[in-house]
């Protein structure tokens, strides 16, 4: 008995030792599920975008959803109007993000969707490190927008910022983009995509003409139409029909197809279509598909003055 006594005092006391010795190294060396994926790709699968992984990430999560992934928590997802797009994953903290994008399809456009930013901050995006646009995080922390300024490999960088105002951009710190329609697009109809202060040069009855998106606002645009100056807002599904010189004839019809992000999609086609007698007679140069009665929003009266002819 005495024997087997000492026998388990001696394991007892071995058991004692080993719980310290793995104590220590636990404080040492902690252990972590830690996810590597240097060298990796991941694809959500109803996307034709692939996020290529060739430095060293390691993240505690990693989820591919049908067109995002996640990783610990927060997601990214950029889909691609057509062909194929591949965005190799650079830089990844919550103060500076950089992605090199190479598309198959060089007039493609892409949307983005990007996770853990700093919640409701001014986000600079560059372009091969040229600023190129400047939107605001939302209260997530979620920067949303849309490049469309032509591919090959180019290099996105998204960090907190302002840009300095410029006389052309209509609301300080927001960069002007702006865009030419040829005869032929406008004939068979131009769908844009397109921000606030954002301008589409085109020319219509051997005249150059301007329009301008004055204001996005929650639930219309504001938009104005120059050599001859006409203001007028949209609405989601709204048509206006405009006779831009007074001629009795309207000759343009925008439609605002929709509206969010901050965003508006329009499409604008050039028409020729007799206003009736009564319209004319009675001055009117815009019809719209949807009663404008007093429900209808009112145009802001404070106006961007932007875009020359």
């Amino acid at each position: 008995m005495l024997h087997l006594h000492g026998k388990l005092e001696v394991i007892n006391n071995l058991k004692q030792k080993m719980y310290i010795v793995l104590f220590i190294s636990m404080l040492i060396f902690p252990i972590t599920n830690a996810l590597s994926l240097t060298n990796s790709s991941l694809h959500p699968s109803e996307t034709n975008t692939t996020f290529i992984f060739e430095s060293e990430f390691s993240f505690s999560s990693i989820q591919v959803n049908p067109t995002s992934i996640e990783l610990d928590g927060n997601g990214i997802s950029i889909n691609v109007s057509s062909g194929d797009l591949n965005v190799t994953i650079l830089n990844l903290t919550t103060s500076y993000k950089r992605f090199n994008e190479t598309a198959s399809n060089s007039s493609a456009e892409s949307y983005h969707n990007i996770g853990n930013f700093a919640p409701s901050k001014s986000i600079v995006i560059k372009k091969d490190g040229v600023s190129w646009n400047k939107v605001t995080s939302d209260s997530l922390g979620y920067l949303t927008f849309t490049y469309d300024g032509g591919y090959s490999s180019i290099i996105l960088e998204m960090e907190p910022g302002n840009l300095p105002a410029t006389s052309s951009s209509g609301s300080g710190g927001t960069i002007t983009r702006n865009f030419y329609v040829s005869g032929k697009q406008l004939h068979q109809g131009y769908e844009k995509e397109m921000g606030e202060g954002w301008t589409l040069s085109f020319e219509l009855k051997d005249g150059n003409h301007i329009l301008i998106i004055n204001y996005i606002k929650r639930d219309f645009v504001t938009i104005t139409i120059k050599s001859e100056q006409i203001t007028f807002n949209l609405i989601l599904n709204e048509t206006k029909k405009i006779d831009i010189d007074g001629d009795g004839y309207y000759d343009l019809s925008i439609y605002l197809k929709s509206l969010k992000y901050n965003r508006v999609r329009i499409i604008i086609t050039s028409i020729n279509e007799k206003i009736s007698n009564k319209s004319y007679n009675s001055g009117k140069k815009i019809e719209s598909n949807i009663p404008q009665d007093e429900n209808y929003p009112e145009i802001p009266t404070k106006k961007h003055v932007t875009g020359e002819l």
